[in-house]
């Protein structure tokens, strides 16, 4: 007679990849291990690491660049008319807001930011640079106009954050005879030494990681413009910026908008600073890149630099503790534009299940 003593084991990895690991083997490696559970790990060499939160090798997902505010530029926006002004151009309010319903207001003040991040300037829009070299964000407009009896027209009523805007708090422009053809440089050249002899314009910028997706601009009737242009782009660049005698940067995106004026609001003879009735024209402008529930294939971004197998070009969560997520389309499509020199020519953004993704992408 004879004992024997016997041990059996599942071959785990042959059935969904163990179960426990990432079920695409592209992504995941799962190895035998006897007597014990397989062990899983992200397949580091194709660009694969295991994401936040999750145990090792159990959820694979491309290595992400770390999206840093800290090297990010804040956003710029600046506001003109497109069509000749005859009387003059008198905007009442310009309000922001985060989502493309214009219903989550983003006020003025929050958006502003100063030398120290988290800090706030005062509510308001102020003409000229900053007054400081920390001073950092700022507004400005070209030309208000010079007057000592009508009150009441300064650009710091551009964002007062009134319930509803009214007329006797409005910005006037400077130009009775507005040109929207600039004389001389481009916008793209104009600097804050150099007036132009063009369309009068609003200025301003917000914080980096601010998402905004809508701006409403209210104009007083008889001095309105028909077709708003609204630019949008980085504040500080490679030879652009906002300081004084500095060249803008080049716009990242570029929104226009008819006004329709059957939208005219009246406003009584009480409310109206001619003491006479008046209009009030509300148009809302979506501030939003691509196109959505539409997607560009093409190969992602790469370097021979990057870490894990050269990808560069997916910008993702890399933190469950850090707030480190691209945080729009238009945050991701500045980011490919920041990124053409090394060959970004397309651009992908995912929002959805608590997830925000930037994908760069180069030639097809």
């Amino acid at each position: 007679s004879a004992e024997f003593v016997g041990a059996e084991d599942v071959y785990e990895c042959r059935v969904d990849n163990g179960g426990i690991c990432d079920p695409d083997p592209t992504r995941a490696t799962c190895t035998e291990v006897a007597g014990a559970l397989p062990t899983c790990t992200c397949n580091d060499a194709a660009g694969f690491v295991t994401m936040p939160g999750k145990a090792e090798g159990s959820e694979c997902g491309l290595q992400s660049e770390m999206y840093t505010l800290s090297t990010r530029a804040d956003t710029y926006f600046l506001l003109h008319h497109a069509d000749a002004l005859e009387y003059g151009w008198r905007v009442a309010e310009i309000k922001m807001f985060s989502d493309v319903g214009c219903t989550e207001q983003v006020v003025y003040e929050a958006a502003v930011c100063a030398g120290v991040y988290g800090e706030t300037l005062p509510a308001g829009v102020y003409a000229g640079p900053a007054g400081s070299a920390t001073e950092a964000c700022y507004s400005k407009v070209r030309g208000t106009y010079p007057s000592a009896t009508v009150a009441d027209v300064t650009p710091t009523n551009l964002f007062n954050e009134q319930a509803e805007a009214q007329p006797t708090m409005a910005w006037w422009s400077e130009c009775l005879n507005c040109n929207p053809e600039p004389a001389g440089p481009t916008k793209a050249q104009h600097t804050m030494a150099t007036e132009l002899e063009g369309p009068a314009y609003i200025e301003w910028y917000v914080n980096k990681q601010l998402r905004i997706e809508c701006v409403e601009v209210t104009q007083i009737q008889r001095h309105h413009s028909s077709q708003l242009v609204l630019e949008m782009g980085p504040a500080q660049g490679l030879g652009c910026g906002m300081e004084d005698g500095v060249p803008r940067c080049a716009p990242t995106q570029v929104f226009r908008a008819d006004v329709d004026v059957s939208t005219a609001e009246t406003v009584p003879a009480g409310s109206a600073a001619s003491g006479v009735e008046t209009s009030i024209l509300k148009t809302q402008i979506r501030t939003t890149c691509g196109t959505q529930d539409t997607q560009i294939f093409a190969e992602l971004l790469g370097g021979a630099a990057a870490p894990r197998g050269g990808v560069v070009g997916s910008y993702g969560q890399v933190s469950v503790t850090e707030n480190n997520v691209v945080p729009s389309a238009c945050h991701c499509q500045q980011l490919c534009a920041d990124h053409v020199p090394y060959g970004c020519r397309t651009w992908k953004y995912y929002d959805g299940n608590g997830l925000k993704h930037c994908y760069l992408q180069a030639e097809p």
